[in-house]
């Protein structure tokens, strides 16, 4: 669960388009430069940059200005890119988070619904802040003032690989009340799991992608999920059109790469009504008839130029 997964989602889809691809898996900071100088040198001229700390690494070096044929993209990155060759992805997640917390509004039975998150990195903090801006629009029809009826909490777990302590955080929140949590704490969303299904009357969303729903699917009701597949294509079609460009690109629910997925099983479990209402959100959202709150200043960036 992660970026590591949405990338090589990326890489089938290049794949099915008819492109040669290559995959590393586990890298750290200080061998990044190395790899990708391995595959510049082999000839690729895409280079998916899976972690938000790769990103900016490249973006800071001579590789970019050396090799202006090679479009280098970074996941998740909290700055704008200074070459004309590099681009950013940052995911507006927000708005399926926003859509997460005012379903979840339908689906509580105590009043009160969690979060949980890895590190508070800029782009999660605005994710759960998100969520818990959705709970209080559901109910109010605003979200800068506290829902009187609906509670939230968020707990970051203070790791994005440490199943235990994203099950210690859920199982803090479940034991205050909650039985609706959000997980976007990567592996460590595994023990948010674990403690939802341990509780047993407690369901999850997660922001990921779609294929998590088989981990757990009579308590994963929905993720919130990077759809790397479009976002491939759209960067290949960019790029064989000769209109790709480098900078900060934002794709939100309108764009397709993002995507708010219900859980195939819970199509039959969720109510007409309930289905009806999150259709109602989303389109609420991409018709801008719904503001939903993405805090720019917490990443330090300026508005999407994408």
């Amino acid at each position: 669960m992660g970026w590591t997964d949405a990338a090589y989602s990326a890489l089938t889809e290049a794949e099915e388009m008819g492109y040669d691809t290559a995959f590393t898996g586990t890298v750290a900071d200080a061998d990044l430069i190395n790899v990708v100088t391995t595959y510049i040198d082999r000839g690729f001229n895409l280079i998916l940059l899976a972690s938000a700390t790769f990103g900016p690494i490249i973006d800071a070096s001579d590789i970019p200005a050396e090799n202006p044929d090679v479009i280098f993209v970074g996941y998740a990155s909290t700055s704008v890119p200074v070459n004309p060759n590099v681009i950013f992805f940052e995911f507006l997640r927000e708005e399926g988070s926003f859509c997460v917390g005012a379903l979840f509004t339908k689906l509580t039975q105590t009043n009160m619904v969690g979060s949980v998150g890895g590190i508070d990195y800029p782009v999660v903090v605005r994710s759960h802040e998100a969520f818990q801006a959705g709970v209080h629009w559901a109910v109010q029809g605003n979200w800068d003032t506290a829902n009187p009826t609906v509670e939230v909490k968020t707990l970051y777990c203070g790791s994005w690989i440490d199943p235990a302590a994203g099950k210690i955080s859920a199982q803090t929140l479940i034991q205050e009340g909650a039985d609706c949590l959000v997980g976007q704490c990567d592996s460590s969303t595994i023990g948010v799991i674990d403690a939802a299904e341990e509780a047993g009357d407690v369901i999850i969303s997660y922001n990921d992608y779609v294929g998590g729903f088989a981990i757990a699917p009579e308590i994963i009701v929905s993720t919130v999920a990077i759809r790397s597949d479009i976002m491939a294509r759209m960067i290949l079609e960019n790029m064989e059109a000769g209109t790709i460009r480098g900078g900060l690109w934002r794709p939100a629910l309108a764009s397709g790469v993002v995507e708010l997925a219900i859980n195939p099983v819970w199509e039959d479990i969720l109510t007409t009504e309930q289905k009806d209402y999150i259709e109602y959100v989303k389109n609420a959202i991409m018709d801008g008839d719904v503001e939903v709150p993405y805090v720019f200043e917490k990443s330090g960036v300026p508005p999407a130029d994408f």
